[in-house]
């Protein structure tokens, strides 16, 4: 997911922890949410160094080029 996601009260809107509340809030008539078809956020060489000492966490999030909700971790945009 973007960071914007996770700033300024945006995250009960955008970052989900199941899939079916993401589903049920952005892409409800789809059947097929959420998307299981690739990994939105693969393992990044630099993931440790990227992320600090803490793990960052997972959540479901509305993918716009998807049109469905996807799992994943915060990156920066250009990754």
């Amino acid at each position: 997911y973007e960071d914007w996601m996770m700033t300024d009260g945006y995250e009960g809107y955008y970052l989900f922890d199941n899939a079916k509340d993401c589903c049920d809030m952005w892409y409800p008539t789809r059947t097929d949410c959420p998307d299981t078809g690739s990994i939105v956020t693969p393992d990044a060489e630099d993931e440790a160094w990227y992320m600090g000492p803490y793990q960052g966490s997972n959540y479901y999030f509305p993918d716009f080029d998807m049109n469905s909700c996807a799992r994943g971790r915060d990156y920066p945009a250009w990754m």
